[in-house]
């Protein structure tokens, strides 16, 4: 509200009549005159007065209302300023409360996101135990199926085996025939990598049996290797009993020597294997 202008009084005064100058003299004024005038005097002093008293107190009154006004504008721009930060404290708080809603929803969702690959990644965990352990029991049905194929040609060559060792057996020795004591095969000797193929003879007499072998039938005055056989081989094994590298060779065995030194062979056919197993198992003294 605008501050009120103030009121300004205007005092009306008597006119005065002016004094003549080099007027000529007058006559000596009565006591009445005299008594008139000093009561107009005293009267406009009067009024004077009071019309000091009005200024001044009309200047007191709009002082008074300036300072109302500027108490009442200063209230008002301290209201004003307070519901200014007021609604910025609200929206400070508004914002404040819809970031804390946003995080947490945020945090709900990534907590649910990570339940739920957790989740997936169980139940992948899960499917991938089941497929290893379903490929598991199909590899086990299969090697027990492979097993008993084999274990069953195994006792079919087994017994083949011994049919035909004994046979060879008989020819072997029914009749002296040194002839049958010799041939080829092909040796891995111990803690060797390469094979040689070397021609063997057989030197039969118990305690001193052995094996010779020549690097062919031209040179068999210096063997150049000599196997002593009786009582020092272990045992003549197949690929199955423990050398399975010679299961891809064929007519392929071991001689496993007591002392635990092995030496792998294989021979050129199945009746020379045969032949060879007759002879080293008479000469060691093992059955076979």
């Amino acid at each position: 509200m605008p501050a009120s202008q103030p009121i300004h009084i205007i005092q009306q005064t008597p006119p005065r009549i002016p004094v003549k100058v080099n007027s000529p003299p007058t006559m000596p004024l009565t006591p009445e005159e005299k008594e008139r005038r000093r009561w107009a005097a005293q009267r406009q002093s009067q009024l004077e007065k009071a019309a000091m008293l009005r200024e001044e107190h009309e200047r007191q009154e709009t002082k008074r209302r300036e300072k109302v006004e500027q108490e009442r504008l200063q209230r008002e721009e301290e209201e004003e300023r307070k519901a200014i930060l007021q609604e910025e404290l609200r929206s400070a708080a508004l914002r404040k409360a819809r970031l804390e809603r946003e995080r947490r929803e945020e945090e709900q969702q990534q907590l649910q996101e990570l339940r739920e690959r957790r989740r997936l990644e169980k139940e992948r965990r899960l499917q991938h135990t089941k497929e290893i352990e379903r490929w598991r029991a199909e590899q086990m049905q299969r090697a027990e199926s492979q097993y008993s194929e084999k274990e069953e040609e195994r006792r079919r060559s087994e017994e083949g085996r011994r049919m035909r060792i004994a046979r060879m057996n008989e020819e072997l020795f029914s009749t002296s025939r040194t002839d049958k004591m010799t041939g080829w095969v092909t040796v891995q000797p111990p803690n060797a990598l390469a094979w040689k193929r070397r021609y063997y003879t057989f030197e039969l007499g118990h305690a001193e049996s052995k094996m010779l072998l020549y690097g062919n039938p031209g040179e068999v005055v210096k063997p150049l290797d000599i196997l002593p056989l009786y009582g020092r081989i272990d045992s003549l094994a197949e690929w199955y009993e423990g050398f399975e590298e010679l299961e891809a060779i064929s007519h392929s065995f071991a001689l496993r020597f007591v002392d635990g030194v092995e030496w792998r062979m294989f021979a050129d056919s199945a009746e020379e294997k045969d032949r060879l197993l007759v002879l080293l198992s008479e000469a060691a003294d093992i059955t076979l």
